[in-house]
């Protein structure tokens, strides 16, 4: 058993002991850890199914930004939701519309107020028509290849702030769910010199969260963007579950309006 890394600094976080290795194999840990597990995977994979239904009575540009990705972590499906589609300046030249994309994703990072709220703005609608008014919405920001969670955290706050705005009734909470057991290079800067990204293992993705209830509760991953989901995935695999939402995403292809 391991504790929390030091390096985490988070302020709101208290360290709990957990395993190094997280991840939601059968067999795994005491038996009533593994059994709220499975009943919490079971759950999930009946929400997955009533939201395939449920989003095909969607508007046809909200539902073209309810992405299922193909990143399989566990039994069911990770959904990644994304308001804008991002293309690289290397892959050609962009228009307007894609270089404020461009921009706003790059400002998260730090993060701007502005851009969290451009992001809030355009990412609240898509939570609301994913899942049921009575389903209580989790975001977890992801952390950085650092381990600070500061900047999705920030933004985190913000969707939060814009749903209750927009959806008084619905119920939103920001949660610290996982961490980094050392910081990590970044993907970005290792694709930028033509080497591959992050997988699996190599993100160092760690669970630090406890017990997490999965009654009528949708659990999203938030960062700035994905450029292939492998840090959505990693996420996902650390504590066993979960969806992501970001402002752009670079591989998946938003269908026509």
């Amino acid at each position: 058993m391991a504790t929390v890394p030091t390096f985490l600094s988070l302020p709101s976080l208290v360290p709990v002991p957990i395993p190094f290795a997280v991840r939601p194999t059968s067999g795994e840990g005491d038996g009533e850890r593994t059994g709220g597990r499975h009943k919490m995977q079971a759950t999930l994979q009946r929400k997955a199914g009533r939201h395939m239904k449920a989003t095909s009575s969607l508007s046809t540009s909200l539902r073209a930004r309810v992405q299922a990705s193909e990143l399989s972590a566990g039994t069911t499906q990770q959904r990644i939701l994304t308001a804008h589609k991002y293309v690289s300046p290397r892959s050609r030249p962009l228009t307007p519309d894609e270089v404020e994309v461009r921009r706003v994703a790059y400002a998260l990072k730090v993060p701007t107020a502005e851009a969290c709220q451009i992001a809030a703005r355009d990412l609240a609608p898509l939570v609301d028509a994913a899942e049921a008014s009575t389903t209580i919405i989790v975001l977890m920001p992801v952390p950085s290849s650092t381990g600070s969670v500061d900047a999705n955290r920030q933004l985190a706050n913000e969707l939060a702030a814009e749903i209750h705005r927009r959806y008084p009734t619905r119920r939103v909470q920001v949660r610290i769910t996982v961490g980094r057991m050392h910081p990590v290079e970044s993907s970005c800067v290792r694709r930028r010199r033509g080497d591959r990204g992050l997988h699996g293992d190599e993100h160092a993705m760690i669970r630090v969260a406890g017990p997490l209830t999965a009654t009528s509760t949708a659990y999203y991953f938030i960062d700035n963007m994905a450029t292939t989901g492998a840090t959505l995935a990693a996420c996902r695999a650390a504590l066993g579950f979960g969806d992501g939402i970001v402002w752009a995403d670079e591989a998946r292809t938003l269908l026509p309006y």
